[in-house]
C-alpha cells in the first residue's frame, strides 16, 4: 500500500476523474446494484493497493477498468460457486468486452459533444446551459426568458439537431483518420 503523500494525491486526482465510469462499467456487467457496489468497493481497494504498478502518463481509466473487469469476473465465479448460477465465465467475458466497447464509444461521443458545444453561438450556449446545466424545465426557462414556450422548444430542438449532426461528423472524421493510420 502507498504511504507517499505525493502518490496519494496523484491517485486521488486520477481516481476522482475515473470513479463514475468505473462504476458504470461494473454496473453494466452485473444485474444487481448491491453486487455492483460490492465489486466497486473491491475494485477501489485493489486500485489503491496496486497503484504502484500503474505507469504514470498512461490511461488510468483503462487500467482501472481492467482491474474492475478482473474483480467482476472473480466475483461472478464466487457467486456462481455459491448459488449455482447459469452464466459461464465465457459469457461474462463477452459481456465485459461489449461493455468496454460501449464505454469507449460513449467517451468518444462525450469528447465530440464538448468540441461541438464550443462551436455554438454564445446565446445558444447560454440556452443549453440554462436548460440542461441547471436542469430547468423548458416551461420554466421560457418563463425566465419571457419568451413563448414554442419559441424556446424550437430553439432547443434546432440546437440539439445541430449538435447531433456535429457529433456524427466528428465521429466519422475520427474513424476515417483512425482507419488510415
Amino acid at each position: 500500500m502507498n504511504s507517499n503523500p505525493d502518490k496519494t494525491v496523484e491517485f486521488l486526482a486520477l481516481y476522482n476523474r475515473a470513479q463514475r465510469p468505473i462504476y458504470v462499467y461494473i454496473r453494466s456487467l452485473l444485474f444487481r446494484q448491491d453486487d455492483a457496489e460490492e465489486v466497486f468497493q473491491e475494485t477501489c481497494i485493489a486500485l489503491w493497493e496496486h497503484f504502484d504498478q500503474f505507469e504514470m502518463g498512461t490511461n488510468f481509466q483503462a487500467w482501472a477498468k481492467q482491474i474492475a473487469r478482473h474483480r467482476t469476473l472473480a466475483f461472478c465465479k464466487r457467486k456462481h460457486a455459491r448459488e449455482n448460477l447459469v452464466f459461464s465465465t465465457a459469457i461474462l467475458e463477452v459481456m465485459a468486452d461489449a461493455a468496454e466497447e460501449e464505454t469507449l464509444e460513449l467517451e468518444e461521443r462525450r469528447v465530440a459533444l464538448v468540441q461541438c458545444l464550443k462551436k455554438l453561438r454564445g446565446e445558444d450556449v447560454d440556452l443549453v446551459e440554462r436548460r440542461y446545466g441547471n436542469r430547468t424545465t423548458t416551461v420554466r426557462l421560457a418563463e425566465e426568458l419571457g419568451r413563448p414556450l414554442n419559441t424556446v422548444y424550437k430553439a432547443l430542438q434546432r440546437i440539439r439537431r445541430g449538435l447531433k449532426l456535429c457529433i456524427e461528423r466528428s465521429l466519422e472524421r475520427n474513424r476515417a483518420l483512425g482507419g488510415e493510420a
